[in-house]
C-alpha cells in the first residue's frame, strides 16, 4: 500500500501594513533568465484557472510544495516537474524565493513539514550508493523542514491548522478538515505580504463593469508617472504600482478592447514592467477588493502540465509515497485604508514642469493583478478580479 503525501499551500496578500524600508534592486529579473519556473506556473494559472469568477493564487506557495515533491521524487518524477516548469533547477528557485521572503520586512514565507516517524527506513540498509545518497538527502530535507507527528490523532489536524493560521496572521484558519490515518508526510507553504502604497490613492464612488452588468463600488485613483504598457503592441494594458517597500510591486493588466486579458497575458508583459521601461504619465483607476480563493485542489492543473507520476505511482519504489492532495487557499485585499502612506508626497516622481495629459489606465472591467518581487523578477501572488464587490 502506498502511503499518503499531502502538499498544501496557504497564503495571504493584504494591502495595508505598518513600517517598511526602502529596497534597492540590482538587476531585475536576473533569476528568470535561467529559471523561469515561477512565470511558467503563473502563466498556467492565468490561462487555465482564471475564468468567470474571482480567484487568487499564491504561485510562490504552489512552487514551494511542487519543489518539495521534486526533492523527494525519483528520476521520473523530477523529470516531469522539470519539464512542466521548464526549469533545470526548480529547487534552487524555491530556495531563492524563501531567502528573499526572509530578507524582506513586508514578506513572511514559511515551508512547514510534518512526518510520521517511521516513514523512512534507515539509510544504512539501502542498497546501492545512489539510493543511499538519495535516502540521506530525503531524510535531511524532511527532518530539516519537518517535525514528527501522529496523523492518527485528531489533535494533529488541529495542530497543523493552528500553525498555518499563525503563519498567515489568522487569515487562513482551516486548511484541513481531516487527515487520513495513514498519511505519512505533509508539506505546507505559507506566505504573507502586507504593506502600504508608496503614494496615497484617492477613493471615490465608481462603477465596475462585470459580465453580468455594472456594479457600484469604491474606486481608487492615482495620477503620476508609472511604468506602463499602453496596449499599442498587442492590446494588453499594464501598469506597475509601488508600495513603500519598493522590493514588491503590484502589476495590473487589462485589454484595450475588453476581451479576456487571461487569453493574452504572457511572461513578456511582466518582464516589460519589471524592467521599468516606458515610464508614462498615467491616471490609474482600479477598484477596492477583498476576495478569497475558490479553487482548492490543484491536482488537475499539475496533471494538465504533465506532472502525473507522483499522483499515480508515487515518488519512487523506495519510499512509496503517493501524492494524495495538492491543495491551496489564499486571500487578497486592497482598499483605501491600505493605500494610505506616510511621506507619500516625498516620492520624487513629480516633474518640475506641467505634466502631459495622462494616459487613462482604467481597470474597471475584469482584470488580472500580480504581486511581483522586483529583484528576482517573479510573481508571488496573482489574482483575477471579476467582480470586486464579491468575495
Amino acid at each position: 500500500m502506498k502511503r499518503r503525501l499531502l502538499l498544501t499551500a496557504a497564503c495571504l496578500l493584504a494591502g495595508a501594513a505598518a513600517q517598511s524600508q526602502q529596497y534597492q534592486t540590482t538587476r531585475p529579473g536576473a533569476l528568470v533568465d535561467t529559471n523561469p519556473a515561477a512565470y511558467v506556473l503563473n502563466e498556467r494559472v492565468v490561462t487555465r484557472v482564471f475564468s468567470g469568477r474571482n480567484e487568487v493564487v499564491c504561485t510562490f506557495c504552489l512552487l514551494q510544495v511542487l519543489t518539495a515533491a521534486y526533492r523527494l521524487g525519483n528520476a521520473k518524477v523530477r523529470g516531469e516537474i522539470k519539464e512542466a516548469l521548464q526549469s533545470p533547477a526548480p529547487a534552487e528557485l524555491s530556495d531563492a524565493l524563501l531567502a528573499a521572503a526572509d530578507a524582506e520586512p513586508t514578506l513572511n514565507g514559511t515551508l512547514m513539514g510534518y512526518y510520521r516517524p517511521a516513514t523512512f527506513a534507515a539509510c544504512d540498509g539501502t542498497a546501492g550508493t545512489r539510493q543511499q545518497a538519495r535516502c540521506k538527502s530525503i531524510l535531511d530535507f524532511v527532518r530539516g523542514r519537518g517535525s514528527a507527528v501522529d496523523f492518527a490523532k485528531p489533535e494533529t489536524v488541529r495542530l497543523i491548522n493552528s500553525q498555518v493560521e499563525r503563519a498567515t496572521n489568522g487569515k487562513i484558519r482551516q486548511l484541513f478538515t481531516s487527515l487520513a490515518a495513514d498519511t505519512s508526510l505533509i508539506f505546507a507553504s505559507a506566505l504573507v505580504f502586507r504593506d502600504k502604497w508608496g503614494r496615497q490613492l484617492e477613493a471615490q464612488p465608481g462603477v465596475f463593469r462585470t459580465d453580468a452588468g455594472p456594479v457600484n463600488t469604491e474606486m481608487l485613483y492615482k495620477e503620476t508617472w508609472l511604468p506602463l504598457l499602453d496596449g499599442s503592441t498587442d492590446g494588453v494594458i499594464g501598469v506597475s504600482l509601488s508600495y513603500r517597500n519598493d522590493a514588491i510591486r503590484m502589476f495590473l493588466f487589462t485589454t484595450t478592447d475588453g476581451s479576456p486579458v487571461q487569453d493574452k497575458l504572457r511572461q513578456r508583459h511582466y518582464q516589460a514592467l519589471v524592467g521599468e521601461h516606458n515610464i508614462t504619465y498615467t491616471a490609474v483607476t482600479l477598484p477596492s477588493f477583498n476576495i478569497d480563493s475558490k479553487k482548492y485542489s490543484y491536482i488537475d492543473l499539475a496533471q494538465q502540465m504533465g506532472i502525473r507520476e507522483m499522483f499515480v505511482r508515487g515518488l519512487g519504489a523506495d519510499d512509496r509515497l503517493l501524492v494524495d492532495q495538492l491543495v491551496h487557499k489564499a486571500v487578497i485585499s486592497s482598499d483605501r485604508h491600505g493605500t494610505e502612506a506616510a511621506g507619500a508626497a516625498g516620492i520624487g516622481l513629480v516633474p518640475t514642469s506641467l505634466p502631459p495629459k495622462p494616459f487613462p489606465a482604467r481597470f474597471d472591467q475584469p482584470f488580472v493583478c500580480s504581486l511581483v518581487h522586483v529583484e528576482l523578477g517573479v510573481p508571488i501572488f496573482t489574482a483575477y478580479i471579476h467582480d470586486p464587490t464579491q468575495k
